[in-house]
């Protein structure tokens, strides 16, 4: 992984197609990762004291205005990881969040940037 200072925050770029997240009390870690289009496999381990999931949305709403998640999140008690899971991801950019209560309010977010 590369680390890259981009509009004042750390950009994590991936040259795998493995994407390695660490999930708290509230945040995602790292919080904006670039990588390839293709097909991109997600590894994330709950580090924190409560439990955890990762969605991945992309930008743009659904046409009922809900968010459009790409994959379906699955929790994770503090110490465990979320089984791994693999999305096909074209170019653009797409929201990292915990869907639990109103984790995502408190700083459980991030951003991934997947590029061509």
């Amino acid at each position: 992984m590369l680390c890259l200072a981009a509009c004042g925050s750390h950009v994590v770029i991936v040259n795998s197609s493995e994407v390695r997240l660490r999930l708290d009390e509230f945040s995602i870690t790292p919080q904006t990762v670039q990588v390839h289009a293709g097909r991109i496999k997600f590894v994330a381990v709950n580090a924190g004291v409560e439990t955890h999931d990762l969605a991945i949305e992309t930008e743009k709403l659904r046409t009922d205005g809900d968010p459009n998640i790409l994959n379906k999140p699955t929790t994770a008690q503090p110490g465990q990881a979320i089984p791994p899971f693999k999305l096909t991801l074209k170019p653009g950019h797409y929201k990292l969040i915990d869907t639990v209560a109103n984790h995502a309010d408190l700083g459980d977010y991030g951003t991934l940037i997947v590029v061509p």
